[in-house]
This record gives structure tokens, sequence and C-alpha cells, in this order.
């Protein structure tokens, strides 16, 4: 990707994030409780959620699902000093993955 996207995570609720893509108009307000919740945007195809759920003391998984298929799987890791956000992934029924480094500001 050639230019840098901003990701917004500020927490939703008690157990919950809302996850934000302003520079896409992308909004996914999901808890960790392992169950689906619905995104938005205006790119975005109908019947796109996200599960998400907790997978260690700094880090995140979340499963985005299209028309009630899942097309694709990432973790999203915090770094130790809080600086840094690495998310690893991958579409479904690929072998290809992605990574992207996001820098705390």
């Amino acid at each position: 990707m050639s230019s840098p996207d901003t990701l917004e995570l500020p927490a939703s609720g008690g157990d919950g994030l809302s996850f934000n893509m302003p520079d896409q108009k992308l909004v996914c307000d999901a808890k960790f409780d392992g169950k689906p919740y619905p995104c938005t945007g205006p790119t975005l195809p109908p019947n796109t959620n996200v599960v998400f759920k907790k997978a260690g003391a700094n880090s995140f998984s979340a499963a985005i699902t299209i028309g009630g298929r899942l097309s694709y799987q990432s973790t999203y890791t915090g770094s130790a000093d809080g600086k840094m956000l690495t998310e690893t992934g991958s579409a479904i029924g690929t072998t290809e993955k992605y990574k992207a480094v996001y820098d705390r500001q």
C-alpha cells in the first residue's frame, strides 16, 4: 500500500472496541465475546460483520465475514511500549499473508 491509513481503536463499553478507519469511513463496533457485529462503510459489501476475541494481554483477533462466509482473519498486537500496533493476517482461501504496522499518534 502506498499511502498510510489511519486506524482508531477507542474502547466501546466495558468489553468492546470500536474499529474505525476514517479515511474509508469504515466502522465496526464490537465486543470481545466471539459474537458477530455489523460493520458499516460506503465501500463494504452488504452483511459484513466482525468477530473480536482477545488473543493475549496486548492482542486481539478479528474475523471478517461477508454474507455469512469467513473472508479475512487478522491478529492485532500492541508493542510493549504501546507505541506500535502490528496487524498480521490473510484472506481466506489464499496462501498470501499481509502485515501492517501502525504508529501511535
